[in-house]
């Protein structure tokens, strides 16, 4: 895997463009409970890349797969814990805007964003800057972690195995820092997880309450995770994290391919006008 910052612009201007594909996380600072770090997700979404990457670079040598430092912008509600970055879901898609203007300045045509934090407003802001960008310049910068967080209103298949499976049907409700986050860290940085999620009471938050922040927030006072930490395994993380890295290589190769990508480009709630006022 090369960054681009190792490059120079002549570097990049000699590029064959339609044989380059840039990678960029973008993910929060945030609170993830007393048992994980804030980076959490910038963590999760480079590693994704790294794998992915190399992956890519095995199956197609000829192309160029780059990636872009990780910018820890997001829209998020987890507010009233130390540790939290947040800007507005617009400011967001103005930001990412203006920062894609800038790469296609560059002649890069394809570009694969990795929002590895699923609030849907984040999601939804930074698919919405791509669609702009497409439009005006007839590219591919594509966000596809929307879709990702909406497998099941959009019947992707992640191949997610057995035990993860039952376990999603047994404890749905897993938001924030729960057993998902939690094994996911485990698997790859077990070192950074405290041993005390072993003994983390659940915080169940049903969907519906999900959409009142105060609800939310007051169930997880002096916690800072939605979910079930404790049934957290190193195994199940493995598989989420191979689950998670193979539709992101799926999807890169849709790009690389020139096949049709609309299916990954928007979380399942972008169809609805009033929800993307606030983008």
């Amino acid at each position: 895997m090369k960054s681009i910052l190792d490059l120079s612009w002549n570097d990049i201007d000699s590029l064959p463009k339609d044989k380059t594909l840039l990678f960029m996380t973008v993910a929060p600072i945030e609170e993830h409970g007393t048992h994980l770090p804030i980076g959490v997700d910038i963590q999760l979404g480079e590693y994704w890349q790294q794998k992915a990457i190399k992956e890519l670079e095995t199956e197609y040598p000829d192309y160029h797969f780059l990636s872009i430092p990780f910018l820890p912008l997001a829209a998020g509600c987890m507010k009233g814990f130390p540790g939290c970055m947040y800007i507005k879901p617009k400011l967001l898609r103005k930001i990412m805007f203006e920062i894609f203007k800038n790469i296609q300045t560059w002649g890069i045509k394809y570009l694969l964003i990795i929002a590895s934090h699923g609030d849907p407003f984040h999601n939804m802001a930074i698919e919405k800057a791509c669609d702009q960008i497409n439009k005006l310049f007839a590219i591919n910068f594509i966000s596809p972690m929307g879709a990702f967080f909406s497998y099941k209103e959009l019947n992707i298949d992640l191949q997610l195995g057995t035990e993860a499976e039952e376990i999603l049907q047994k404890y749905p409700e897993d938001f924030h820092a729960g057993w998902i986050e939690t094994s996911m860290i485990l698997d790859i940085s077990p070192e950074k997880v405290s041993e005390n999620y072993i003994n983390a009471e659940n915080v169940v938050v049903s969907e519906k309450e999900m959409i009142n922040p105060r609800k939310y927030m007051e169930k997880t006072k002096g916690k800072g995770h939605l979910g079930y930490p404790k049934y957290s395994k190193a195994q199940l993380g493995q598989k989420l994290n191979e689950s998670t890295k193979t539709y992101i290589v799926n999807v890169a190769k849709k790009i690389i391919e020139k096949t049709n990508t609309k299916k990954y480009q928007h979380h399942f709630l972008f169809k609805i006008p009033f929800l993307r006022w606030f983008i």
